[in-house]
């Protein structure tokens, strides 16, 4: 593993010794677009996800700085730049190969920092920004490897190297782009990144930093959990709105909340009398520095829910009179043709009656001569 490279870069590291970790490095990804076009830039996000790490918590381990081996074609890619929240990034060169050097930044008031309000007590993310140069190649990888991270217990007012703890992982994981040619370069190379030989992190002028006091304010104003008694739900915090259908005799429910941030505060409105708030609860949740952010729960009753549930078929009155006229308008014809048939009939009949009758008479009288 390269321990030596971080130790090396961070020269106290080298009398550091190894330590119990409380944190663990629990996954890594890497992700972006499928492909690019030369001429173009192009942006991946590399992420590491933490186990066991507690913001709240003045007794966990805090992160101060991460390292982690980054390997691309340099024949046809630039890096030219890695922004990540909370933490200064560069890029350096160590055995030929890249490395890129995050630490905490001191006023970035990201609020992902622990509960001494300075160390870094959540996963870390950054961006990692390419340009593609023209080439003929079809394809490029952009890969992570060997992952290292620099601890330190955010209880600890004196400065002492043994509570220093490293932690390493391997990520192995990569992206592959499809690579084509763009019809008309329009966008300029930019200049190499800086890339630095020997960086060095400044670690008394990070762990002598007054840490014990922060005039940073939390605006974390999410909710961790949210359950309503005898009404299941699938709860997510991005997730504002939930729908539940309740009985004509409910008219309360007793909902349980925990609160991502122990900083923040919430009020139920609505829960205690579903009728008088037209069966609407709000759950407002107001972060340290007042941020705020509302769930709603919508409570229908099962008749309404039934009701909306049928969907009946709108008629056309208007096609329907017309119909039925047309109907009419057929049959009345129809009836005036068979009275004028009759009528022929009848006529036809009674003429051919006269005829007979008089005919007869005729025979008779002829008859009688003989």
């Amino acid at each position: 593993m390269k321990k030596s490279i971080i130790c090396t870069l961070i020269f106290i590291f080298l009398l550091i010794p190894s330590k119990i970790k409380a944190i663990s490095i629990k996954d890594t990804n890497i992700s972006g677009p499928d492909m690019s076009a030369t001429g173009k830039y192009f942006s991946l996000t590399f992420d590491i996800d933490f186990s066991d790490i507690d913001k709240e918590k003045m007794d966990s381990l805090g992160i101060f700085a991460l390292d982690y081996q980054i390997d691309f074609d340099d024949s046809i890619l630039v890096l030219n730049n890695i922004t990540s929240k909370g933490f200064d990034s560069d890029l350096y060169t160590y055995d030929g190969k890249y490395y890129v050097l995050s630490t905490i930044n001191m006023d970035d008031p990201y609020n992902n920092k622990c509960a001494d309000g300075f160390l870094f007590c959540y996963n870390y993310t950054a961006t990692l920004n390419f340009y593609l140069v023209d080439t003929d190649k079809k394809d490029t990888t952009i890969k992570v490897n060997d992952i290292e991270v620099a601890l330190y217990n955010v209880s600890d007012e004196e400065i002492n190297i043994d509570n220093v703890s490293l932690i390493e992982g391997i990520s192995n994981k990569s992206k592959t782009l499809s690579l084509y040619k763009s019809s008309k370069i329009t966008e300029k190379k930019p200049d190499d990144i800086v890339i630095k030989s020997e960086p060095k992190i400044d670690y008394e002028k990070i762990l002598t930093q007054d840490r014990t006091v922060s005039t940073r304010k939390s605006n974390i104003n999410y909710l961790d959990s949210l359950t309503i008694e005898n009404y299941p739900i699938e709860f997510l915090k991005s997730k504002n709105d939930y729908d539940i259908i309740v009985d004509d005799s409910v008219n309360e429910l007793k909902i349980d909340i925990k609160l991502s941030d122990s900083k923040a505060t919430y009020k139920i409105i609505g829960a205690d009398d579903l009728k008088s708030n037209n069966y609407k609860v709000t759950i407002e949740v107001t972060a340290e520095n007042g941020d705020k952010n509302v769930y709603t729960i919508n409570a229908k009753k099962e008749k309404e829910e039934e009701t909306i549930e049928i969907d009946k078929p709108k008629i056309d009155n208007t096609e329907v009179k017309n119909e039925e006229n047309h109907l009419v308008k057929i049959d009345k014809k129809y009836i005036k043709i068979g009275i004028i048939i009759i009528s022929l009939i009848i006529f036809i009949s009674i003429i051919v009656g006269i005829i007979s009758f008089i005919n007869g008479k005729k025979i008779d009288k002829e008859l009688d001569k003989f």
